[in-house]
């Protein structure tokens, strides 16, 4: 009896960042413009957003920095699936904020999806890019998963 040896991968994978800051108008969800990759293992990674072109689970994360003075009433980071949100993570804070979110989400070939930032300040704020003490402070990122 032959063995057959069977090797799978998590790919298409990505991973983007952020390289200077973005201004967010005030209580619009806005497109964050990713403009530095990391990693685009099969060139799906295009425009600000992610096109898979293989069907399956996947698990994107978002995240980014807001840089404020001000009390936050919400400060919201998403992620939009062919145009539509599908997942976000929200609160208020003072000063500067940080936001994190996972999600596994089923992509169609054709899917895609997008990082966006909400905020409601009364004025425009920034989402900071470039790195912060080595780290990137606005990344997207994703791949798909093996054996699901």
């Amino acid at each position: 009896m032959a063995i057959t040896k069977v090797t799978r991968h998590n790919t298409p994978a990505f991973s983007c960042h952020l390289s200077g800051n973005q201004s967010i108008g005030d209580n619009s969800w806005t497109k964050v413009t990713i403009d530095s990759e990391d990693l685009d293992t099969d060139g799906k990674f295009t425009s600000n957003k992610f096109t898979p072109t293989v069907a399956g689970w996947y698990l994107i994360r978002v995240f980014c920095r807001f840089d404020s003075g001000d009390d936050m009433v919400s400060c919201i980071i998403g992620i939009y699936k062919n145009g539509s949100l599908i997942s976000k993570n929200t609160e208020g804070s003072i000063e500067v904020q940080s936001k994190l979110l996972s999600q596994l989400v089923y992509l169609d070939a054709d899917d895609y999806v997008e990082m966006y930032v909400k905020q409601n300040t009364g004025g425009s704020i920034n989402i900071n890019g470039g790195s912060y003490e080595g780290q990137d402070v606005a990344f997207f990122q994703g791949h798909k998963l093996i054996g699901i």
